[in-house]
């Protein structure tokens, strides 16, 4: 039918076809394979059909599923200084067979409450970000950088409802994460802290099992924090790891303290139970161990010396299929060979993404090659650097919520206390040059 129709206006003399001629269901598939970012800026300014269109919920989860499969390695990345947030900025990575070593930096201004100290992104799914206000980790956003809607969630509230009736005692937080379950398409903040029986010995004395980890889970549109009712006692999670979300449940290191047996926590996103995997006996000489990921299996990075050692779960949950399966000697990285790197995703053509740090570069498995990756645009007085894997979507906080999930809230239409805007990069140029009021494509 297409066809017939270009092959009319070719005999009618026209070369070209206007957008508005051609079948709705064409352009929607072409504007399905556009990044979300210049979609989004291009469709509110077009006409209303487009603008529409990308407020439309099938549209929306068709460019999801779509662009996914064009875009499928993104970043995002929170810089601040330890005085005061006030400033983030973000980029993207598009993958290409040739691994783009030089990067820009989208810079993202946060206008949040002047007594905040600190913030960190919690995780990114399906372009939806979550970010925790530290040091409590009881106040969490859920944002959408592409169009700038933000969500205050409910405070959690801990041992609050718990702490008399029980006697118990809340210590301090241990870490938080950010799920989605497709069964039921629903997202899932975690929230996990330490807390102790008031009157019991001190565990880490020798006394009894009274350091304990608490678990409270929200579903987005439920307007309630949970606490899960799971036993833990005596396992402790590791602070400084992140979690890890993979087939549909989050990964943290845990120990028992009894036993000194490394283990991973999982907890499953869609019926909500906690179990554990055994992980492999820690080697003489480990400096550091970190959980992560590697070509969408669980893995682990044990840092040594002179070499990191990277450990792949070949069969999710077995834990005897755990296997050695690369050694990365230090010395390829060169000047960087101190620091202690994670992998943050795997490539299109097999090489991994390494970040440690402030620094961040490709390591190529066949070739032993180490590429370092520079980013234009950081603050020389950065501080503090997190990066997590993002690709943007139109998917707006404000679709997944209920009245009782919105404290604040704010969008690109208009200013609330909380809310972002972002803006280029530019360099100085030797002459005066008009305002640029198109803003840089980037794959959000």
């Amino acid at each position: 039918m297409m066809m017939m129709r270009i092959a009319k206006m070719q005999r009618l003399g026209r070369s070209k076809i206007e957008m508005n001629e051609l079948p709705v269901e064409i352009w929607r598939d072409i504007l399905s394979r556009v990044p979300a970012r210049s979609l989004y800026q291009c469709c509110r300014l077009v006409c209303k059909d487009w603008y529409n269109l990308i407020k439309d919920p099938d549209f929306i989860n068709f460019h999801h599923s779509r662009i996914n499969k064009y875009v499928s390695d993104g970043l995002i990345a929170l810089c601040h200084t330890t005085e005061f947030v006030d400033w983030a900025q973000f980029f993207n990575l598009v993958d290409n067979p040739n691994n783009n070593t030089n990067l820009t930096a989208l810079r993202l201004h946060f206008d949040l409450p002047s007594d905040i100290q600190s913030i960190k992104i919690v995780g990114s799914v399906n372009g939806l970000m979550c970010l925790a206000l530290l040091p409590r980790h009881n106040i969490f956003f859920i944002c959408n950088p592409v169009t700038r809607d933000v969500l205050q969630l409910p405070k959690a509230p801990g041992l609050g409802p718990y702490s008399q009736k029980y006697n118990l005692k809340y210590l301090f937080p241990a870490t938080s994460g950010f799920a989605f379950h497709a069964a039921t398409n629903t997202y899932k903040v975690v929230r996990t802290w330490f807390f102790r029986v008031i009157g019991g010995a001190d565990i880490l004395q020798g006394g009894a099992d009274i350091l304990q980890t608490g678990i409270e889970i929200y579903t987005l549109g439920s307007g309630v924090w949970r606490w899960i009712d799971v036993n833990i006692s005596s396992m402790l999670c590791d602070l400084q790891a992140s979690h890890v979300f993979l087939h549909e449940a989050l990964h943290w290191q845990i120990v028992d303290l009894k036993k000194s047996q490394p283990y991973t926590g999982v907890i499953d996103i869609g019926d909500e139970n906690f179990r554990t995997f055994e992980n492999p006996m820690e080697e003489v000489g480990l400096k550091a161990r970190n959980l992560s990921t590697l070509r969408q299996c669980l893995c682990l990075i044990d840092e040594f010396s002179d070499h990191n050692a990277i450990w792949t779960m070949k069969q999710y949950g077995v834990a005897q299929s755990w296997t050695k399966e690369h050694i990365i000697r230090k010395e390829i990285f060169g000047s960087l060979q101190t620091m202690s790197f994670d992998t943050l995703t795997t490539m299109n053509n097999g090489s991994v993404l390494l970040h440690g740090g402030k620094h961040q570069g490709y390591y190529d498995f066949e070739k032993q090659e180490f590429k370092q990756i520079l980013i234009d645009g950081f603050h020389s007085s950065l501080e503090e650097f997190q990066i997590v894997g993002h690709v943007g979507s139109l998917i707006s906080p404000g679709s997944i919520i209920c009245a009782s999930d919105v404290s604040q809230v704010s969008s690109a239409k208009r200013r609330r206390p909380i809310g972002f805007r972002l803006t280029k990069n530019t360099k100085k140029l030797p002459r005066p040059v008009p305002c640029i009021t198109r803003p840089q494509e980037f794959l959000l």
